[in-house]
């Protein structure tokens, strides 16, 4: 137990004192994460959640603008916020210059007694407009046709048309985090865990009596392997959990929204940190390539798994689950981020012990493989 006990603060140190390694689990989070934030932080808020939109109204026909207003006022969100939010404009040159400029989604105005929409993109709230000058023409239309037909009818009609089912009103579907863009930040806390990889090679190298001197000193003590394999792993993946906690702690500091399942977010970040390692260890238990190079290997193969998940383009885990699903169910960044997906989604645990049940099996393949490729290394001399 004393062994253990030294070995692991002994190993604790080393990994805060490798000032590379320490980059890999915390600056890089911070820088990568600042980036992602400031680059699209806010563009689910501002542009794909419902809220009011604001357009510019150049209508010179009494009528239409009398029916306009109607139909208006009586679009809302949840019945107290108004859908249209009418900016002031002098004229249709003004109204121009504002949609140009991105400050307006459309402009209404009308043309020989029509209403008419112009719109600048193509979007959900350009729908919404598009809905709406619908929703005009056919007051008009019913309107028109019950004054020939039934005008008693008429204040009843108008009624039913703009009360009711113009009520636009916001429902949830889950309670989670809906922004597609938060995906990035999910697989970027799952690359960072995994970029434990080099904390692992630098371990199962310090091991080795041909690569490290400290290996050389460890084979002609008389310290049990095995405690000193356990004890090493055991304070690599304590210390590349903190690391990455703190990076998920800044993260939520400058404004991600990570959700309220702090517990398994945790353990989750446990379980790839402790992937991780066991990968890295791996790695760096096979072969006689110098440390360096076994690093780079590792941070290939997890930038490689990273890019598959989505931390690139978002949509390639899609791609990878539509061509070849089997990828996503063993790469460990992709398990990462669906379990954090998940947990803000689903009201179930299924999916996420799932993922967890196979990081564990991938790390303990790892651990087992770069034990007995170690096992069965000899020196002719050290």
């Amino acid at each position: 137990m004393k062994t253990f006990i030294h070995n692991f603060k002994y190993t604790i140190k080393i990994i805060i004192h490798n000032k590379t390694q320490m980059m890999w689990s915390v600056v890089f989070i911070i820088a990568l994460g600042t980036l992602f934030y400031a680059t699209f932080g806010n563009i689910y808020e501002k542009d794909e959640m419902l809220h009011s939109i604001r357009v510019a109204v150049v209508i010179d026909d009494e009528n239409v603008k009398q029916n306009f207003d109607d139909i208006a006022a009586n679009i809302s969100l949840d019945g107290e916020e108004r859908l249209l939010d009418v900016a002031g404009v002098s004229g249709m040159g003004e109204a121009e210059e504002l949609l140009a400029d991105g400050e307006i989604r459309g402009i209404f105005y009308s043309e020989q007694g029509e209403l008419k929409l112009i719109v600048k993109n193509e979007g959900v709230k350009e729908s919404i407009l598009t809905s709406i000058t619908g929703r005009y023409h056919q007051v008009v239309t019913v309107v028109a046709d019950l004054s020939e037909t039934a005008p008693e009818k008429i204040p009843d009609a108008m009624s039913g048309l703009l009360t009711g089912e113009n009520k636009n009103t916001e429902k949830k579907m889950s309670d989670g985090n809906g922004d597609f863009y938060i995906q990035y930040f999910y697989n970027l806390i799952a690359m960072a865990c995994l970029m434990s990889v080099n904390a692992g090679i630098a371990f199962a190298v310090s091991n080795q009596a041909n690569l490290s001197s400290i290996g050389a000193r460890k084979c002609i003590s008389g310290a049990v392997s095995f405690t000193q394999t356990v004890s090493g792993l055991l304070a690599t993946v304590i210390t590349q959990t903190i690391c990455a906690l703190l990076g998920l702690f800044y993260l939520i500091i400058i404004g991600v929204d990570f959700g309220s399942q702090s517990g398994y977010t945790g353990l989750m970040i446990l379980c790839g940190c402790l992937t991780g390692t066991c990968l890295g260890f791996f790695i760096g238990s096979i072969g006689r390539l110098s440390r360096g190079a076994k690093e780079v290997t590792g941070t290939a193969i997890v930038v490689g798994t990273a890019f598959l998940s989505g931390l690139m383009i978002g949509d390639m885990r899609m791609v990878v689950e539509e061509k070849c699903p089997v990828i996503n169910k063993i790469n460990p960044t992709a398990l990462i981020a669906d379990s954090f997906y998940s947990l803000e989604i689903y009201d179930t645990y299924d999916r996420y012990f799932r993922n967890l049940v196979t990081l564990l099996i991938i790390a303990a393949l790892c651990v087992i493989g770069g034990a007995l490729v170690g096992r069965r290394k000899r020196y002719a001399s050290i």
